[in-house]
């Protein structure tokens, strides 16, 4: 939200109020009985501005909370999103850019570095929330793994995609470079 500058009226009553004693002052520190400037002087035009401020400051508060709302509304819809992943769409999106890397000249991608960070799948798919540990992974590890698969040693359908995600994920950042 854009900060407004204080008007002349809001800014004498803020220099009033800092000049004035404690005994003018109520338990909370506001001033007491008339606003700042000759007593018996007509106030009308300062109460007139401070009623408008206040309200322009109540629509500001108002805008925001509906702006708030609208923005818990989006993320609410935002999770709730359903779709469905089929296994033979993915399969043929991975046989087509693998085609296409072979093609490009990338037979093999040399991994430099072993060691990556992951967040735990509880909030991997939270964006509202912030993870509050970081996971290390291995590549080297998870190469082992996919190997096992390759020669009929998978462990299981669930866990054996962990480590290909990660490995993929390495071989698209060096192609990217």
């Amino acid at each position: 939200m854009k900060r407004r500058p204080l008007s002349s009226v809001c800014r004498r009553l803020v220099l009033h109020q800092r000049n004035t004693p404690s005994e003018h002052r109520d338990h909370r520190g506001f001033l007491r009985g008339e606003p700042p400037g000759e007593p018996g002087e007509d106030h009308s035009d300062s109460k007139d501005s401070l009623r408008r401020q206040i309200e322009t400051f109540e629509k500001n508060i108002n805008d925001l909370k509906e702006q708030l709302e609208q923005s818990h509304e989006k993320r609410r819809r935002n999770q709730e999103v359903a779709m469905n992943v089929t296994i033979s769409e993915q399969r043929a999106a991975s046989n087509k850019l693998f085609d296409l890397l072979e093609e490009n000249g990338f037979h093999e991608v040399e991994v430099e570095k072993d060691y990556y960070w992951t967040v735990p799948d509880e909030v991997l798919y939270e964006p509202a929330q912030d993870p509050k540990e970081l996971l290390l992974g291995q590549l080297s590890s998870d190469l082992e793994d996919i190997r096992g698969i390759t020669e009929g040693g998978a462990r299981g359908v669930s866990y054996s995609l962990v480590p290909l995600a990660a490995i993929l994920h390495y071989v698209a950042t060096k192609v990217l470079c």
